[in-house]
């Protein structure tokens, strides 16, 4: 019995009356919501096109009332896959490669094309000291020897030990150093400078192919360039402006290789894109796809934007493809500015889906409508409903009987008019209007009720017509 009135209250011109309010502003603010809502890729009903409370509230009540809950709980099904399909869109833009194994392989073959174009790069840098210090000019490296000495060195009172912990690459190398500059103290300059090189590829590549703690290897690394710092000092300020020149460039590298690029790779493509896009660390982001081609940069992109939507283990189906709305906009909200400026970069990509984040915030905003529209209330409301209509029947009481169905008729056909969205772009368009143009307003909406493929639909536009029309407003 408490669908009738319902049902009444929502219909008609009283979706007109109800739907916006605060003149001209309020019109504005739902038609900006609509091409929001429609550039996420959805159809708006009423009450998310409006925003309203009210209109809110009617589809809230519509969509746990018999008769109107399937159409509610239709358009609400209809949004989410609607944006969701506007997410592989705007992903598959970007790439056709979208998925998180793709991704970190590519992110691991561009990190180790980063590291060799560093070093090709680094190695032309130095290349120009050798304008100003011939290669077999012996140079000091008396900071070397006592780094050396230090990495060497063993506990007093436990030299058998300390041997054993010691590391036996940074052994050899100690002893091999030493017999090499015990005479003078010396080494020629060109030694001196691929010796460094060595130990600065033995950092860059990483913990995983050199087989020296990095700490130790950093520590003769300064040492080296110390010594090599002290020669270009005494060949002039020529060389001093080159040897300046490339360490900058080789201390950015090795910072960028050090603090993210050498964290990232994981024994599968999918642990290193995890590892990438885990946290929303903006540093870390920037970083590494600073460090990709164009088109591995491209795949990472259309991974993350394809990611952001997906639905909770619990919540997906066979597939895996099922999207939510809502996660969607906490994943969103999880990235901090930098990191969306870095990752959607480009073309329209960052407006695209701020759109969709802004229509799933309008989504969250009617969550009691859209949340389970088909759950506990609305099964009650459904079987209760169903159960009287047959018991009126059955005992020969058809005045029950006709008033529930009656009341069930209304509700869905006031259900399917507020997700009707050509019935919602009218009302964006026509809600509140100066008198001269109603006639038109009229009109329009008589015929998009002629072209309505839902001919319910249509005849609650009529309604609307008449009530309008009737009112002379």
């Amino acid at each position: 019995g408490s669908a009738a009135p319902l049902a009444a209250q929502a219909a008609g011109s009283a979706i007109v009356r109800g739907a916006v309010r605060g003149g001209e502003a309020g019109r504005q603010v739902m038609a900006d919501r609509v091409s929001t809502i429609e550039q996420a890729g959805a159809e708006p009903t009423v009450g998310l096109a409006t925003g309203n409370r009210r209109m809110q509230a009617t589809e809230s009540a519509l969509s746990r009332l018999p008769g109107s809950a399937g159409p509610i709980a239709k358009a609400a099904g209809q949004v989410s896959d609607d944006m969701g399909a506007r997410v592989s869109d705007i992903a598959e833009g970007v790439s056709k490669n979208a998925d998180p194994t793709v991704a970190g392989l590519r992110i691991e073959s561009g990190v180790k094309n980063f590291v060799s174009r560093f070093k090709g790069e680094q190695q032309f840098l130095y290349n120009k000291l050798d304008q100003y210090i011939p290669g077999a000019q012996p140079v000091n490296v008396s900071n070397t020897q006592a780094a050396f000495q230090r990495l060497a060195s063993t506990a007093p009172g436990a030299p058998e030990t300390s041997a054993v912990l010691q590391n036996p690459k940074i052994a050899r190398l100690a002893a091999a150093f030493d017999a090499d500059t015990a005479a003078t103290g010396q080494i020629p300059y060109e030694a001196l400078k691929k010796v460094r090189s060595a130990v600065g590829e033995a950092i860059a590549d990483g913990p995983l192919v050199s087989n020296a703690p990095s700490g130790q290897l950093k520590d003769l690394y300064g040492a080296l360039s110390r010594d090599m710092e002290a020669a270009a000092a005494a060949a002039g300020p020529d060389a001093q402006k080159a040897l300046t020149r490339a360490n900058t460039f080789t201390r950015a590298g090795m910072d960028r290789i050090e603090s993210h690029l050498n964290r990232l790779v994981g024994k599968t493509g999918d642990e290193t894109f995890n590892a990438l896009v885990r946290g929303g660390d903006s540093s870390k982001i920037a970083a590494t796809l600073k460090s990709l081609e164009p088109a591995e940069r491209d795949v990472v992109k259309a991974t993350v934007v394809d990611r952001l939507g997906k639905a909770v283990a619990s919540q997906q189906g066979a597939d895996g493809a099922e999207f939510s709305a809502q996660t969607f906009l906490t994943n969103w909200n999880k990235l901090d500015s930098r990191s969306k400026a870095v990752l959607f970069a480009g073309g329209t990509l960052r407006e695209d889906l701020d759109k969709v984040a802004r229509t799933a915030e309008m989504l969250r905003e009617q969550s009691r409508v859209f949340a389970n529209p088909s759950g506990t209330a609305a099964s009650m409301y459904n079987i209760g409903a169903v159960a009287t209509g047959v018991g009126g029947l059955m005992t020969g009481n058809l005045g029950t009987a006709g008033a529930l169905l009656t009341a069930m008729g209304a509700a869905n056909l006031t259900g399917r008019l507020m997700t009707n969205p050509d019935f919602v772009r009218w009302l964006a368009r026509s809600t509140t209007m100066p008198p001269a143009a109603l006639p038109s307003a009229i009109g329009s909406l008589n015929r998009i009720a002629e072209q309505a493929k839902d001919e319910g639909a249509a005849e609650e536009m009529r309604s609307v017509i008449r009530s309008l029309s009737g009112a002379g407003q």
